[in-house]
């Protein structure tokens, strides 16, 4: 499990920093992607921490792993807002109105580490290694898996056909979406898996 965690670990930063700088240097400022990012950025740290504290303070493991569990289920959520986010830019340019809304993002931003604290908080106290809440929990993590990979699949369909968005940008939509999947698939569906 140490070498698979360091694995893990040193090809997350970099996918991380790749996300975020593309992210940052290529969407406008007033774009709820950006926002979104950054929260995913900040779950993605939570989750590389405590596998990092896991290895090295392996005495108060079952903390640290509920402390994963919630910063994976953190990013799922936002790694469905994102990707939902730029599918939304070449298929629905009327809703550009609705993607930008700060306002909107910041309850969404709310409600995706709320729900996970919830569960993760009522799970804890009651859930025993290995068990079956754990097996649900990983069912729970593999849900948004598909509908990734069809927002990926819909949005560069969408990208093909759209002749108003300028190539820059769509450059810049097909990567974002693209890292996102690179980092569920690399950081959490090993650790899902296993």
């Amino acid at each position: 499990m140490n070498w698979v965690t360091q694995l893990i670990i040193s090809i997350s930063l970099p996918l991380n920093g790749a996300a975020i700088y593309a992210t940052c240097s290529q969407v406008p400022k007033d774009n709820t992607a950006r926002i979104y990012f950054i929260n995913l950025l900040i779950s993605d740290l939570i989750q590389l921490y405590s596998l990092t504290a896991l290895l090295m303070f392996q005495r108060f493991g079952r903390i640290f792993i509920f402390i994963y569990i919630f910063g994976g289920m953190v990013s799922i959520g936002f790694m469905v807002c994102i990707t939902l986010d730029r599918y939304l830019v070449p298929t629905c340019l009327r809703c550009s109105c609705i993607r930008k809304a700060i306002q909107i993002s910041g309850v969404v931003c709310f409600v995706v580490w709320f729900v996970p604290l919830c569960i993760v908080t009522r799970v804890y106290p009651v859930i025993d290694f290995p068990g079956p809440a754990i097996t649900l929990i990983a069912i729970f993590l593999l849900l948004p898996y598909p509908l990734l990979i069809f927002l990926l699949c819909g949005t560069f369909r969408a990208l093909c056909t759209a002749s108003s968005v300028p190539p820059r940008e769509k450059r810049s939509i097909a990567a974002s979406v693209v890292l996102v999947l690179l980092i569920y698939s690399l950081l959490l569906l090993p650790t899902i898996i296993f």
